[in-house]
């Protein structure tokens, strides 16, 4: 199940913060209007990547006075992250971090663009977007068009102006209808793919598989034939040099604070001059050994390629010689043999653009090599060269020791050598461990790429069931909707009457859409059956992709909620829809901009805005009582 959580919101500028922590999975926020509650999911929605536009500082004069930036702490299936987004400046670019708020400035962040950040989050929700067809404006022709985590948000955060109204999931502007549609097929996991682009998927993700599998391969008998299996040893061994060569840098300082002299300073520094020389050979050894690895691991996928090249040559020629009416199978129910309908041409060309992709990637890693080959040849010239050089300054000392008889030089230089081989052996030590590393990256992206294989693999399997399946959701969505229609006092619940339609996924009330109705308190209760039988069988599916976080703005505006109020048209109901909304928040976040909440007994934070008159102290999302740059001081 597919999980993102707010944890906390930090709003930010030259002199002045606040941090609001959201610990809890029922948020109320009330306040006055014009105060900054709708601005506060706003704000959310915005670092979730919305539109730049969305908040227009214009009207939001108190936020462009006092903030610069804001941050907003995630969790993503329980990973902390933090992004944060400029107000002003560099709109369209969000820095995620991958840590808490507090540790941000410990971190250096990935800076994407609006379009990465959204594929990033439905990347990290594994959630298998796609793109849809669409008429060009002014054109008859068909493009491709994205759907995005940005059509996902119509499902997390319903506005003011949509919640209770028939602008519902912005269903009247046609450009987002059919985008809506997409969109809850994904959710629900309604998509039926071809199956032949299931087996193209397959492919690239089986092939990726083996490219890692045979990279880990390689880096694992590297890693045995050093008998360097076990990192953990690894770890030890470089303790035990990093605490030896520390023991020797001491006494060599004892030394030299205790003889000291004008000559013993020029020697030191002939000496120190050397040690760096030694230091630049090490690195380019270091270099030098990584490339030679990778040349290896390009070998290893050379013969794969190269194996794999015999096997289409073979193929293709042998097509090529049997006559079409010679392929035939055998029929399962009569045993006799029949002749295979395909092309054999068609065939044929198939195979052969695979095999000429596939030495198009033989030439490729030829040619990488050959560039690592040269490499490998550059390093040995300045190898050269650095040891040319090592040879003068060794000559130099030489000559310099013959002319003066310091007795404690032969201890330093036996010092500086034993410090030399432990630093190379400290380096050949953090070789082996990068090569660890990166077979633990390789299998992170190895399992990844495993699973979603097996997905694909399971639904190729289950292809022809999953109309049934279609049937059954849609069928379980329902039920769910009537019974809460049911809750929220309304009785017109037949299956004909009242449900969620096949075509067009909208939720239907005696026969007629959301986008019909003009009752406020009817399209607040259809609004909120509907997205609540979405939500509960997004627990009880695992392959269904809500994340599970819901921001209502504002829920009382079309519905009547006080007893002693004449003008109220449906207390009850109200109380029902809170008593769902509470039960709703055990398994997902739920966010209410509501100045009338009916008393909650249950866990949850309330958040309370205030407007203030001209001159007076803003307490509303800006409160200057809670300004941390100030209460820090």
């Amino acid at each position: 199940m597919r999980s993102l959580r707010i944890s906390k919101l930090v709003l930010e500028g030259e002199k002045y913060k606040r941090s609001l922590i959201i610990d809890k999975s029922l948020i109320i926020i009330k306040g006055d209007g014009f105060s900054g509650k709708s601005l506060f999911l706003k704000l959310i929605e915005y670092c979730l990547g919305s539109k730049s536009e969305s908040i227009n500082l214009t009207v939001q004069a108190e936020l462009e006075e006092y903030c610069d930036i804001v941050f907003l702490e995630i969790f993503i299936n329980k990973k902390i992250y933090t992004l944060s987004r400029q107000l002003k400046n560099n709109k369209n670019n969000i820095d995620v971090y991958l840590s808490s708020y507090e540790e941000h400035k410990e971190y250096s962040p990935w800076k994407k663009k609006l379009d990465e950040l959204l594929d990033f989050l439905v990347d990290e929700l594994s959630i298998n977007f796609h793109s849809i067809l669409r008429k060009k404006s002014g054109s008859k022709d068909l493009a491709p068009e994205k759907i995005s985590f940005r059509d996902l948000m119509r499902y997390i955060y319903i506005e003011q102006n949509e919640l209770g109204t028939n602008q519902f999931l912005e269903n009247n502007n046609p450009f987002i209808s059919g985008k809506n549609k997409e969109v809850f097929k994904i959710i629900n996991d309604l998509i039926i793919p071809d199956i032949e682009e299931i087996e193209k998927e397959i492919q690239i993700k089986q092939n990726e598989c083996n490219r890692l599998e045979g990279l880990n391969n390689g880096l694992n008998d590297y890693l045995n034939n050093r008998d360097s299996i076990i990192i953990g040893e690894l770890y030890n061994d470089r303790d035990k040099l990093d605490k030896k060569i520390g023991e020797l840098k001491l006494q060599k300082k004892a030394i030299l604070e205790n003889n000291k002299s004008e000559k013993t300073d020029l020697h030191y520094r002939l000496m120190e001059d050397i040690n760096n020389i030694n230091v630049k050979i090490m690195q380019i050894e270091k270099e030098k050994s990584n490339v030679i690895l990778s040349i290896k691991n390009k070998e290893i996928l050379l013969e794969e390629y190269n194996d794999e090249n015999v096997k289409l040559e073979a193929t293709v020629e042998a097509m090529k010689k049997i006559k079409i009416v010679d392929h035939k199978e055998k029929c399962p129910l009569c045993n006799s043999f029949v002749s295979v309908l395909q092309d054999k041409e068609e065939q044929c060309e198939d195979i052969e653009n695979v095999l000429e992709k596939l030495k198009n990637k033989i030439e490729t890693l030829k040619i990488l090599s050959e560039n690592e080959e040269r490499k490998i040849n550059q390093f040995d010239s300045e190898l050269s060269a650095v040891h040319e050089k090592k040879q003068v300054y060794l000559h130099a000392l030489d000559t310099y020791k013959k002319n003066i008889e310091v007795p404690f030089l032969s201890e330093i230089e036996s010092i500086n050598s034993i410090i030399r081989d432990l630093t190379t052996e400290k380096n050949k030590i953090n070789s082996l461990v990068d090569i660890h590393n990166e077979l633990n990256n390789n299998l992170v992206n190895l399992n990844r790429l495993q699973d979603k294989l097996g997905k694909l693999k399971s639904k190729k399997n289950d292809l022809k069931k999953l109309t049934v399946r279609q049937e059954l959701i849609l069928n379980r969505l329902n039920y769910k909707y009537r019974m809460l229609m049911k809750q929220f006092n309304f009785t017109d619940i037949n299956e004909e009457r009242c449900y969620i339609d096949k075509e067009n996924y909208l939720p239907y009330y005696s026969g007629a859409s959301v986008m019909k109705h003009s009752s406020g308190c009817l399209l607040l209760c259809m609004q909120i059956a509907y997205l609540g039988a979405i939500l509960e069988l997004n627990q009880e599916e695992d392959n269904n992709c809500h994340p599970g976080l819901l921001m209502l703005d504002t829920l009382s505006n079309n519905i009547g909620t006080d007893k002693a109020d004449k003008e109220s048209i449906d207390p009850k109901t109200y109380q029902e829809i809170y008593n769902y909304l509470i039960k709703l928040a055990e398994n997902n976040q739920i966010f209410i901009i509501d100045n009338t909440p009916p008393k909650i007994n249950s866990e949850h934070i309330e958040l309370i805005f205030h407007r203030v008159n001209p001159g007076e102290k803003l307490k509303g999302l800006i409160d200057i009582d809670k300004n941390e740059k100030i209460l820090q001081e």
